[in-house]
């Protein structure tokens, strides 16, 4: 196994492990992501109070556009669409929220243009920790996130240096540790398998040998009953 990026060198093994895992996971993935659905949903009580000058426009990518892509991908799942072999699409529809979040910093004025950072560290945390997908997958999403991010407020809707060196510490920070707890949950569940299959391995050989020794047995028996 590769210790960056947690494949197995084998692709007929790497290929069993993301269909076990998918086929274990996929249950509490779509229920993450209804969660988050609707947790990003209840952020739109947060709108009102922290940047209702563009109110409309931040629930018109709540409501509108993240919501709907992400109740759209549950009901996705269901198909025979998406199966273990394009699963990262599960991972890259998390820019969808993220960049949501980035586009209201950008629109709105202050204070909310330097609050909402909090918000990508939700959008992204919650992907990397509750989702249990790729972490190769979840690290880029949360890195393009993070550059969009950092273009935005050097660019786009300038933050005073400060603020802006704060945010992008304490964001960087977080997601840093979100995609470490999530290396580390990925790496678990893959020691896990190699150890079921070992355990797997031994059962079958044992089988075997099982076998082997009751046909002797019955091969002796018959012998000493002529």
């Amino acid at each position: 196994m590769n210790g960056i990026t947690l494949r197995f060198r084998s692709p007929e093994i790497e290929d069993k492990f993301a269909k076990t895992n998918y086929e274990s996971q996929i249950g509490i993935t779509r229920l993450s992501v209804t969660g988050g659905a609707i947790v990003f949903a209840l952020f739109g009580i947060l709108d009102i109070y922290v940047i209702p000058e563009v109110l409309f426009e931040a629930w018109a990518l709540r409501f509108g556009l993240v919501c709907p892509v992400l109740l759209s991908l549950v009901a996705i799942s269901y198909t025979r669409f998406v199966n273990h072999r394009n699963s990262g699409l599960l991972s890259f529809v998390m820019l969808v929220p993220g960049i949501a979040v980035v586009t209201m910093t950008a629109i709105a004025n202050a204070p909310g243009a330097y609050l909402y950072y909090a918000g990508i560290i939700v959008a992204v945390g919650y992907s990397n920790c509750l989702w249990r997908l790729s972490y190769a997958y979840s690290s880029i999403v949360s890195a393009i996130t993070v550059a969009i991010y950092a273009l935005v407020v050097l660019f786009i809707s300038p933050i005073p240096p400060d603020i802006l060196a704060s945010n992008l510490t304490f964001l960087v920070s977080t997601i840093g540790i979100s995609v470490f707890l999530n290396y580390v949950q990925e790496r678990q569940l893959r020691a896990n398998f190699v150890d079921n299959e070992k355990l797997r391995a031994e059962q079958r050989r044992s089988e075997r040998l099982l076998s082997r020794s009751e046909a002797a047995n019955r091969a002796k028996n018959d012998f000493l009953a002529i």
